[in-house]
């Protein structure tokens, strides 16, 4: 990657940036970006220069996204089999995934809870999910002799019911308004998506199991904005 710096200038800027540039050489800047006027890469004392409208909206986004990528253009990391894992880890937080918390019943009946970011749709027909939990879990063997289960998925405005189910505590259902369906299994009230299912499968995979359920309920809010996790951080959709 280029340790020179990118420059983002207005158009009534664009003077001023040239002049600088025509003192100090390329060696100022990998590329220059100006805001205003006609879409246009030309190159100009040793750097490329993107000329592109503000007002453009997503696509200006995707302007100058793809014009850095080309102009300064990034070292990807590596991973290979056997080396650290850490790396490997990193490589799989550039998937963008939204966020669940899984719940179920214990065999005395209470609330079982957990954040979980491994959710995915397995098919229509039958109508299967799944979510993947560590085999180093406290609430393994809760989950494995359920009968049943739930997956909500949350919405931007429940990060911190997220925060809650993630964490070590005796109750994480406190403070939490939920609802039990057929199954009894807990549904989040107001969730993005709640999923009421039967546990088709448990399979095991390295260090985690894959929970399949068959789903036999569900309900969604069309309308809300997913939580998102992206790089270990939360994260929200931008929508132009």
């Amino acid at each position: 990657m280029s340790s020179r710096p990118s420059i983002l200038c207005a158009a009534e800027s664009r003077d001023r940036v040239v002049q600088a540039l025509s003192g100090a050489g390329p060696s100022l800047a990998a590329a220059v970006i100006v805001a205003g006027g006609e879409a246009v890469e030309i190159e100009a004392f040793g750097a490329p220069v993107l000329v592109v409208a503000p007002d453009q909206g997503e696509a200006f986004d995707t302007a100058v996204v793809g014009f850095l990528e080309k102009a300064a253009p990034r070292e990807a990391l590596v991973y290979h089999s056997g080396s650290d894992a850490r790396t490997l880890r990193d490589a799989l937080g550039c998937f963008a995934t939204g966020v669940t918390v899984v719940t179920t019943r214990d065999g005395e009946g209470l609330p079982v809870g957990l954040t979980a970011n491994s959710f995915s749709a397995v098919s229509l027909d039958p109508p299967l999910i799944l979510f993947c939990l560590a085999k180093s879990s406290s609430n393994l063997d809760r989950f494995r002799t359920a009968e049943h289960f739930a997956i909500n998925v949350l919405h931007i405005g429940q990060q911190p019911t997220s925060g809650v189910f993630a964490r070590s505590t005796e109750d994480r259902f406190q403070d939490v308004a939920w609802e039990a369906w057929d199954t009894g299994a807990p549904i989040l009230s107001g969730a993005l998506a709640s999923f009421e299912c039967a546990t088709h499968e448990v399979v095991e995979a390295g260090d985690h199991l894959v929970f399949i359920g068959r789903v036999l309920r569900a309900r969604f809010e069309p309308r809300r904005d997913p939580l998102l996790y992206f790089r270990g951080k939360y994260r929200r959709l931008h929508f132009a």
